[in-house]
């Protein structure tokens, strides 16, 4: 879950099932701006890959990872990317916002634009999810630009996070 403002994070946890030997459990603590850099990263060329958006970035400290490891998983990227486009109703939110305070927004022009590169998916579904992690960093970018805030500050809370 995404929490905004610049000292609040994003916990992520893996939970092992018990009984299974071998198996640790890894606590990482995302920031805001990590998740969103990453993220937007690898939507900056069609033809990015999520590993490489994880080692274009890689000279950036990422916050929570023990003993200074900088290295991150692609898989987690994927992941972000998942839960971004489940924000909907934040998206709409914000953009109802936008287009409240500047009727003449550029907003609603530039989603209808947005495409994915046909490399980037193989399913449908997947496409669909990263429409809707690219609307909301559009939006996030018109929102910030509209209101000086981020998205995440108080409004993707009070929507609950959808």
């Amino acid at each position: 879950m995404l929490v905004g403002g610049h000292d609040e994070f994003s916990r992520v946890a893996r939970i092992n099932v018990p009984d299974c030997s071998g198996l640790t459990v890894n606590h990482y603590v995302y920031t805001r701006q990590s998740i969103m850099g990453f993220t937007e990263n690898y939507f900056a060329s069609d033809t990015i890959t999520y590993q490489q958006a994880v080692m274009d970035m890689e000279q950036f400290s990422v916050a929570g990872y023990p003993g200074g490891e900088k290295s991150l998983a692609p898989s987690t990227v994927h992941r972000w990317v998942r839960t971004l486009s489940g924000l909907l109703h934040t998206t709409q939110t914000a953009l109802n916002l936008i287009g409240q305070e500047d009727p003449a927004t550029r907003a609603y022009r530039d989603l209808a634009q947005l495409k994915i590169a046909t490399g980037k998916f193989k399913r449908p579904s997947r496409k669909k999810q990263l429409l809707g992690c690219l609307r909301l960093i559009a939006v996030e970018a018109f929102f910030k630009a509209t209101f000086t805030l981020s998205v995440f500050t108080n409004l993707a809370i009070r929507c609950a996070f959808t």
